[in-house]
């Protein structure tokens, strides 16, 4: 599958623009007032995905 750009699913999930720190295309860090604003809700899974390469 293609990959999405983040700014795609963040819309999917509920985010905006403002709720991101863009790292490019496909990558970005979600600010704090994402978790303040959403303290009232179930918690989620947290899922990280890393890679190096040579």
């Amino acid at each position: 599958a293609p990959i999405k750009p983040i700014s795609e699913i963040a819309e999917i999930i509920g985010l905006t623009e403002d709720d991101l720190e863009l790292y490019g295309k496909y990558k970005a860090k979600v600010t704090l007032d994402v978790l303040e604003r959403n303290k009232d809700k179930p918690n989620g899974k947290y899922i990280d995905v890393t890679c190096i390469t040579p």
